[in-house]
């Protein structure tokens, strides 16, 4: 029964705060031209009707993966996000644009996610953690999760956002999941989680997840620019 309330109360989550944010990440081989032109497609009138935040971020400590940088367009319903789908290949500008995207970077991959559950707005952080998770059993694994870092987030005063969430569309077969724990800057970042690894309730957190959850990579996100 349990469960049963939790997985409920993560779809009513979701629902209500109905955000989707899509993710595209880049093996990038010229920043300085792929920022230029990326700049100049979010300065397009296309750019520009996007009902959404659109954000550059660089990956630091990204273990063997190969991206480099990840565009984000971030929606708040549905409505928005067909909006930005329909639109792209409607403006020829754009089209020009995105090939020559392809001559500073390489696709890496793409993924639509949303928050199972969160606090606060990731907006506001410059450096964001995270930890993608292989997680089998979703509902014990949120029992656990949420009242943790609820926890954690007093103990530790952070007011910065933090949350768990799942890609709905471009799945990995590696995980299912990824925690996120935004920052002010790096040195915040990892002295949280120097602080949070050494806390004796992640220990406790770790032996509640055991057997169900298996951490598969961790990196950091640097926010470059907000369009």
């Amino acid at each position: 029964m349990k469960k049963l309330i939790v997985l409920a109360a993560l779809v009513f989550s979701t629902a209500t705060f109905s955000q989707y944010c899509a993710f595209y990440d880049f093996q990038v081989n010229d920043p300085e031209k792929f920022v230029s032109t990326l700049t100049k497609m979010m300065n397009t009138e296309w750019g520009k009707s996007i009902q959404g935040t659109k954000s550059l971020f660089q990956f630091e400590f990204n273990g063997t993966g190969e991206a480099t940088h990840s565009v984000n367009f971030c929606f708040q319903d549905e409505a928005a996000l067909q909006n930005f789908m329909a639109s792209f290949g409607q403006s020829q500008i754009v089209q020009l644009l995105a090939q020559t995207i392809g001559d500073s970077a390489d696709f890496v991959s793409q993924s639509l996610n949303t928050p199972a559950w969160y606090q606060n707005d990731w907006s506001n952080d410059q450096v964001i953690l995270f930890w993608q998770v292989k997680v089998s059993d979703p509902a014990t694994y949120a029992s656990a999760f949420i009242p943790f870092s609820k926890k954690m987030m007093k103990k530790m005063n952070i007011t910065n956002s933090h949350g768990l969430g799942y890609p709905i569309l471009g799945k990995n077969k590696e995980f299912t999941h990824f925690i996120w724990s935004g920052a002010d800057d790096v040195a915040t970042a990892i002295n949280r989680v120097k602080q949070l690894y050494s806390d004796p309730e992640t220990a406790k957190f770790s032996k509640q997840v055991d057997g169900i959850r298996e951490i598969i990579n961790t990196f950091i996100m640097i926010r470059v620019a907000d369009f």
